[in-house]
């Protein structure tokens, strides 16, 4: 030898260390690996670079003793043994341990006027050894769905790569997008004047990558990963994230099948020039008949003291909310999305030596030993190395409409009317405390001092 090689010991087809020689002509060597009694000891060493042929010494014996047999080789050993083929690694489980949770009770998911509608069920794991007993094939074809469980409770069954069939708990409130509107002339109108009104295009929530649930583990991890934390086989699921957003949808059209209405506006105070108390669309304009102030010219309908003042000082808008002022409701149309996020487990190969040309059988076909692996390397070479088992962020359940009858709702999608006031004032936009509500302070006659 002109240098020295590598040779592995391997233990009932596992390897269990290695080393390295160097011998000189017509030298040998003896390496003393053990004890393992009755176990199958095999020594492969490689071949040192440009030596003719494909072959790798190697040696078996059989340990009946309390230490191991020494194994003899040499550079010009005896003709290589067929290999054994390569392994898979363990099999991942199928069986969870079911997790106790509170009965599954009809989620609290009405929401009131402006309010926040929540979304709630039960997580449970149903273990099973048959995967796909149950059909969670969901919406085009998604490994979830809303599904009615015990009690009329809405819940989402998913199942994982694994054949796992589980249920998420979750308690999310996700609102609409606040319905944020401005008006012009601002901040006071004028009777008889047209008052002009727009709703602001926000679309989405501010939640539009989604709120998500805290990470839940579905079934008992005991045994199953290290004290790090770590995998020790592949197909096990932990921290899974329920995640929901809302969508406006403002303008007419269908979601999940139903027919949705545009805006709605609702005008409170009587009206001049024939301007209709219920409009729709992204925009309404309407003409008050009366003052919003208390006296003899006062209009019918509802009157409270949220008016925005003017700051004659500053002059613009102030920050007081006192005047006298008409109501304006706009009510638009939320939908909801839903997805599912976690951590699952897979095995990987973990290379720990270059990659190197292998031999043949005595059938012409290319060995792979225990230990080694084709997985990176060209073709019909190997490394040595061994298979892990990692974490990796999986998205199971992709943005999926929610369907609101699952909750008791009449339709698919949710009635909106919170709502932000505000208006322009010398080309520059005001807004009023959030959700405070749109109020229209109406005055006879406007002073010349805001006017300016």
């Amino acid at each position: 030898m002109t240098g020295p090689t590598t040779y592995y010991v391997y233990v009932n087809g596992s390897l269990v260390s290695t080393g390295q020689l160097q011998l000189g002509a017509d030298q040998s060597t003896t390496i003393t690996v053990g004890p393992y009694p009755g176990a199958d000891v095999r020594i492969v060493v490689d071949q040192r670079p440009g030596h003719p042929g494909n072959s790798h010494p190697n040696v078996n014996t059989s340990c009946t003793g309390p230490t191991s047999t020494p194994a003899p080789t040499r550079t010009t050993g005896p003709t290589a043994t067929t290999a054994p083929t390569r392994t898979t690694g363990p099999t991942a489980t199928t069986a969870a341990t079911r997790t106790t949770g509170p009965t599954p009770t009809r989620p609290n998911i009405t929401p009131t006027p402006g309010g926040t509608p929540e979304i709630w069920s039960t997580i449970i794991a149903l273990p099973t050894s048959t995967p796909g007993y149950v059909d969670v094939s969901g919406p085009a074809g998604s490994p979830c769905q809303w599904v009615t469980g015990a009690g009329g409770a809405a819940q989402v069954q998913c199942r994982d790569s694994s054949g796992r069939i589980w249920v998420l708990n979750v308690d999310i409130a996700v609102p609409c997008p606040v319905n944020e509107v401005i008006r012009q002339p601002y901040t006071r109108a004028l009777v008889s004047e047209p008052v002009y009104f727009g709703l602001l295009p926000a679309e989405w929530s501010p939640s539009i990558g989604g709120l998500w649930s805290d990470p839940q583990t579905v079934y008992d991890l005991t045994g199953r990963i290290d004290s790090d934390g770590d995998p020790l086989e592949e197909g096990l699921v932990r921290n899974v994230q329920f995640g929901l957003r809302g969508q406006r949808l403002a303008r007419p059209g269908s979601w999940l099948g139903m027919d949705v209405p545009g805006v709605n506006w609702q005008f409170t105070g009587n009206s001049n020039n024939g301007s209709p108390r219920v409009q729709e669309g992204y925009t309404a304009t309407y003409s008050y008949a009366a003052s919003s102030y208390v006296g003899p010219n006062a209009s019918s309908g509802a009157v409270a003291n949220k008016g925005r003042r003017f700051d004659f000082v500053a002059r613009q808008p102030g920050s007081q909310y006192d005047l006298p002022a008409y109501p304006v409701t706009v009510t638009t149309y939320c939908g909801f999305w839903h997805s599912i996020k976690l951590e699952q487990s897979v095995r990987y190969w973990q290379a720990l030596s270059a990659c190197f040309l292998t031999y043949q059988d005595e059938e012409g076909n290319w060995v792979i030993p225990a230990g080694f692996s084709d997985q990176g390397c060209p073709p019909n070479h190997i490394a040595f190395g061994e298979w892990r088992y990692r974490w990796e962020n999986q998205v199971l359940q992709q943005w999926t409409g929610v369907d609101m009858r699952m909750f008791g709702l009449s339709t698919t999608y949710v009635p909106y009317t919170a709502a932000t006031g505000g208006g322009i004032f010398q080309n520059r936009v005001y807004m009023e405390p959030a959700v405070g509500g749109i109020w229209v302070p109406v005055v006879e006659v406007q002073t010349v001092q805001q006017d300016n």
